[in-house]
């Protein structure tokens, strides 16, 4: 893969986990969640794959799309990286319910309109 917009992979492959994780919870309540070290664990393997692919992104097409909060989910990807232990399942279940619909969205707009010769 070569040329000018490499990183567009990138932003499909945050699109592909975020329809994967909710294909995966669509069914599970936040009790059933939450009582599932192994739903938890894979979670957190989603959410380290949409925050490493974030990194790639170059910092002027950050600055374009706002609505994405980049530095928040590459954060969290080095909390779930680096900090594991601390790692708070809550806030898993929070940021898939609340932030991933509204992500989901900004970035097949971003794709959109960015994914054109």
């Amino acid at each position: 893969m070569s040329g000018k917009k490499d990183w567009l992979f990138r932003v499909q492959d945050m699109i592909d986990s975020i329809e994967g994780l909710s294909s995966h919870l669509a069914n599970i309540s936040e009790s059933a969640f939450f009582a599932d070290d192994f739903i938890q664990k894979a979670t957190e393997r989603y959410f380290e794959i949409i925050g490493e692919a974030a990194r790639f992104i170059p910092k002027e097409i950050q600055e374009q799309y706002i609505k994405i909060p980049w530095g928040d989910i590459i954060g969290m990807r080095h909390k779930i990286s680096h900090d594991y232990l601390e790692i708070d399942a809550g806030i898993l279940w929070s940021s898939y319910k609340n932030d991933f619909p509204a992500l989901k969205s900004h970035l097949e707009d971003l794709l959109e309109k960015e994914d054109k010769p």
